[in-house]
């Protein structure tokens, strides 16, 4: 008897605990650093870009709790459950400071964070270095498959108060989002690498930050491979004719020498000993000039002729080009 008295008097407390319990007011989230989290995308703003930061919590119930935003310390929206907030940031160099406020139902403590968000930019400019363009393109040499590729960071760094060299960074380089160690570091300001072959597109990216901590960009940019470009000029008096490129169904003077020139194949002159000319006229293949990029035609008494030229590449097998045309003489 004395023993069921006993177990009836714990089955109660035990009752009046978890009764007594629902009645004690909770937190609806901690006040801590930890109790929210606050993310800003992106994390490192170009000017005149659209930042958004959200707030989340594996705790807190936020849709009911009341939000105060501010930038530069002037209210921009308020009220319950605006877990997210969006704004423009200005020129490169200024600087933003976001105020956020948030109040739990029933907590007499609020969650505060002040955001700093300085404008900064990192420009990517990237050159196929050891490829082939004539002396009078004025473009930029673009990238073939297996082809060398330099890519420069310039961070822009107006507003720190001073001009500081890009050799002054620390840079951390990505190629298709893999982060590179051999090539960052201190003042590492330049990356190289060959084109795969295998894929379209290369997506470099780069982060520089100030050793201080004054200043963090990221840059990206996507360089694409393009196909070796191979383009016809009709030679006169010992000069190219830079002004008209022949095409098909073009009329020439007979005779004429046409000179063949290559753009964006990995060479130092288009007669380099890498690059093997095979001209082909009317279906016969026959010896090139003395330059072997020339070939000299002609027709007694004029007439349709068909050329081709193919260039192989001794040691960058995927920047092979054939080009042919029907031209009257």
């Amino acid at each position: 008897m004395k023993h069921i008295s006993q177990c009836f008097f714990s089955i109660c407390c035990l009752f009046f605990i978890i009764a007594f319990s629902f009645l004690i007011p909770t937190k609806t989230f901690a006040q801590s650093e930890e109790a929210i989290s606050v993310k800003v995308s992106p994390e490192n703003p170009r000017e005149n870009q659209t930042v958004t930061i959200s707030t989340s919590s594996v705790s807190a119930d936020l849709d009911s709790s009341d939000f105060v935003w501010k930038i530069n310390n002037v209210t921009q929206k308020s009220g319950k459950g605006i877990k997210s907030f969006s704004f423009k940031t200005g020129n490169i160099g200024s600087t933003t400071v976001i105020g956020l406020s948030i109040t739990s139902l029933g907590s007499q403590n609020t969650f505060q964070r002040y955001i700093t968000i300085k404008v900064s930019s990192v420009d990517l400019l990237f050159e196929a270095v050891d490829n082939y363009v004539p002396p009078f393109y004025r473009g930029k040499k673009m990238p073939a498959p297996e082809s060398l590729v330099r890519v420069t960071a310039i961070p822009n760094a107006q507003g720190l108060g001073k001009t500081i060299n890009g050799k002054d960074f620390i840079y951390t380089w990505k190629r298709n989002g893999q982060v590179i160690p051999a090539v960052s570091g201190f003042g590492k300001q330049t990356y190289s690498f060959n084109m795969d072959y295998l894929n379209n597109e290369e997506v470099i990216e780069v982060n520089a930050r100030s050793s201080n901590g004054t200043y963090s960009s990221t840059g990206s940019t996507t360089i694409k491979n393009v196909k070796p470009v191979l383009n016809f000029y009709q030679k006169i008096q010992g000069q190219i004719d830079i002004n008209k490129i022949i095409k098909s169904g073009d009329t020439i003077k007979n005779p004429s020498t046409i000179s063949a020139v290559p753009y964006f194949i990995t060479t130092k002159t288009k007669t380099d000993k890498n690059l093997s000319y095979t001209w082909k006229i009317n279906g016969d293949e026959i010896a090139s000039d003395n330059n072997k990029n020339e070939v000299t035609i002609g027709a007694k008494k004029g007439g349709g002729s068909s050329i081709e030229l193919s260039i192989e590449h001794a040691t960058k097998f995927f920047q092979d080009i054939t080009k042919s045309l029907k031209i009257t003489i």
